[in-house]
């Protein structure tokens, strides 16, 4: 597959508090979930960087960038990576994604000269009407709107279909496992000992 000239981001900022620790460094199917995702998107994009306030993920040999707000969810996450990208577009995926496949970043990015998404603040995959907002492209675009959100205390990425102009890509129910997050240690064991 073919490297597209955008930066990625993963967001390894969240608190992990259904898991108990740091989502990110726990191992998956052999390897911390962090790499999982790193290594899905480092197939596709030309950088890849954290996004997390720990020096822990240091340690992977991937830059690491402090979330310039934390405690707020993943959109001062990916508020950080906007102010902090050079590119039109930015990929941004979260660290407890270790499903995700070239497959559906290529599906994305596909969309960019899509006269559907033409203006487009944001790609994202849509399944079932609900989108999936930490995992698709983000426009420089959709920062000034996302500081217009914040300045509101409004800090559901669900709502940004409110506050910016989001070009869906429908997703299959059948096809949504790949985006699982794997948010407690029942869903560990099940995805790490299953395969499924």
């Amino acid at each position: 597959m073919k490297k597209v000239h955008y930066l990625s981001f993963i967001l390894a900022g969240g608190k992990s508090s259904r898991m108990g620790s740091d989502k990110g460094l726990m191992t998956f199917r052999g390897k911390p979930m962090v790499l999982h995702v790193a290594d899905i998107l480092f197939r596709s994009f030309n950088s890849v960087q954290i996004i997390s306030n720990s020096d822990a993920y240091t340690k992977f040999g991937f830059e690491v960038i402090p979330d310039d707000i934390p405690g707020i969810g993943p959109i001062g996450g990916i508020v950080t990576g906007l102010r902090k990208s050079t590119s039109e577009w930015s990929f941004f995926a979260a660290c407890d994604m270790p499903l995700i496949t070239t497959e559906l970043i290529k599906n994305i990015t596909n969309q960019i000269d899509n006269q559907h998404t033409a203006g487009c603040d944001a790609i994202l995959f849509s399944t079932d009407g609900r989108l999936e907002p930490v995992f698709g492209l983000y426009h420089k675009n959709a920062l000034v709107k996302f500081e217009e959100m914040i300045a509101a205390n409004q800090f559901r990425l669900q709502d940004i279909r409110n506050n910016m102009k989001v070009g869906e890509v429908d997703l299959p129910v059948s096809a949504a496992v790949s985006l699982k997050s794997i948010n407690t240690r029942e869903d560990l064991d099940k995805y790490n000992l299953n395969g499924n």
